[in-house]
């Protein structure tokens, strides 16, 4: 796919320029963002103590103390079961660890949202045996210049990053069946399967 352009009279010079702007300023908003939800997430200290109630309810009184919102599917998380915690002045990590203690489920903080999920446990199926690994790139325009802050995510999950800098990517645990979704402001979106590919390039 290419890169849709229009004639605006500028030399290519200025346009380079401006380009360059832009992603610098994407790039630093970026930065001060994330920093921001991360100082957030360490600093925020919270106090739960609950008894035979139901996750449920435990995340409802996490909500009300913080910023923080909690997502999951209904059809493979039970947040009916009862569960019992006592905790004050502890980050929603240190929180969370101890109530998922022991349990097949695993949780994502992006921003301020709190993703919930379950691991898959069968007898005789290991992780190796799942075939995820680690997916490294480096997003590239048509002129096989790098293109930071371009926006790079596991189509149909909230598992995603942004290029660097350099254009580089790095996603862990990443299913060999996935597909890439690759996007960026002024450029077509791009959908990639993973299948063992480890660059892509972005026009």
């Amino acid at each position: 796919m290419k890169k849709k352009l229009q004639p605006t009279g500028k030399c290519p010079r200025v346009k380079k320029l401006m380009l360059i702007m832009r992603l610098t300023i994407l790039f630093i908003a970026f930065s001060i963002l994330s920093t921001s939800a991360s100082v957030y997430s360490q600093s925020t200290r919270l106090t739960v103590k609950m008894k035979n109630s139901r996750i449920a309810d435990v995340f409802d009184r996490i909500e009300q103390q913080s910023e923080f919102y909690f997502f999951y599917n209904r059809d493979k998380f039970d947040d009916n079961r009862l569960v019992s915690i006592d905790v004050k002045g502890k980050t929603v990590e240190q929180i969370l660890d101890e109530l998922f203690k022991g349990q097949a489920v695993t949780y994502e903080i992006v921003d301020r949202n709190i993703l919930v999920k379950t691991e898959n446990k069968f007898p005789g199926v290991s992780k190796s045996r799942q075939q995820t690994g680690t997916v490294t790139g480096k997003v590239i325009d048509g002129s096989q210049q790098p293109v930071p802050g371009a926006s790079v995510v596991v189509r149909g999950t909230t598992i995603g990053t942004v290029t660097d800098i350099n254009g580089g990517y790095s996603l862990k645990d990443i299913p060999n069946n996935a597909t890439l979704r690759f996007s960026f402001i002024g450029m077509e979106t791009q959908e990639i399967p993973v299948a063992g590919k480890m660059s892509s390039t972005l026009l």
